[in-house]
């Protein structure tokens, strides 16, 4: 559920570039390499943990990078290029 979830979010991401497309490209890479790690029991074969590692590490980048950045403050009382 939750990889699922990732996923749309960084597809959502990368297509509107809501942050650096290498950025939402790792994520999307991560993401695959968590669901391929999750989805071996269903053949018989156990989960690697190293492979969940690096969504971990995109994650962190991701909130590192929103920390840095920070938020466009606009003020409402501004008049507006009309």
């Amino acid at each position: 559920m939750a990889g699922g979830i990732l996923l749309v979010f960084y597809l959502a991401a990368f297509r509107f570039r809501l942050f650096p497309r290498l950025l939402a490209g790792f994520g999307l890479s991560a993401v695959a390499l968590q669901l391929a790690s999750i989805g071996r029991p269903l053949f018989g074969r156990e989960v690697v943990f190293p492979m969940l590692a690096p969504l971990g590490f995109c994650q962190l980048a991701l909130a590192l990078w929103l920390l840095i950045k920070g938020f466009r403050h606009e003020d409402p009382r501004a008049p507006t290029a009309d």
